[in-house]
Parts: C-alpha cells; structure tokens; sequence
C-alpha cells in the first residue's frame, strides 16, 4: 500500500499547483470536458482496462474533488487528472465502438477548442 500511496502523494504534494479554485468561467471549461467525455460514447481506457463514459467521468470527478483547488484550470485539468494515471503514469485513451482510438490528452485538449 505504501509503495503506491506515497508516489501519488508526492504527484499531489509537488507537482501540483497550489492555487485558488477555478473560477465559474474555467469550472464551466472542466464541466463542459466532463460532458464531452460522457456523450463520446467511447470506452475510457485506464491502465489497461476499458471503462465506459459514465464510470470514466465518475473516476475523473472522484480525481477533481481530491485534487481540490490544486486545479484551477482546464488545463490543469487536463495535465494533471485527465490524461494519465496518476498510479501508474500510463496515458489514457479512448476508443470507440470502429476501433478508432485516441490519446486522452489530444482529444480533451481538441475538445476544449470547441468551448465556446
């Protein structure tokens, strides 16, 4: 438990920033992300193992809240909670029902273009 518990407090305590809470414009950036995650209709592929949207954006909802104000930003967001494991450090994917796949971090970030 120790081995995996102290490199994601190290993750949370260093790499992190220390800033305020996003502010309503930024949360509804991170809100809209959650939602194109949701409505994607691809699998969420974490370590290894496919998740579908709804328990992904529940896993990447349960990382924002224990991130606390450490993300203020989408990009933070993105950087520090929605592209890989914070355990592991494998990147995430998604993958859709043709078989296309796409790195998490590339898609998210393709997505926040699109908020307007």
């Amino acid at each position: 438990m120790l081995k995996t518990t102290l490199p994601v407090a190290l993750f949370f305590l260093i790499l992190m920033p220390r800033e305020a809470a996003p502010n309503a414009r930024e949360q509804a950036r991170i809100d809209f992300l959650l939602q194109q995650v949701a409505s994607s209709q691809a699998m969420f592929i974490r370590n290894g193992v496919e998740y579908n949207a709804v328990d992904a954006v529940a896993h990447l909802r349960l990382k924002l809240q224990r991130a606390g104000k450490r993300i203020n930003t989408a990009e933070h967001f993105i950087d520090y909670l929605a592209s890989k494991s914070s355990v592991s450090g494998q990147a995430y994917r998604l993958k859709w029902k043709d078989g296309k796949t796409a790195d998490a971090r590339t898609w998210l970030y393709q997505k926040l273009k699109e908020f307007k």
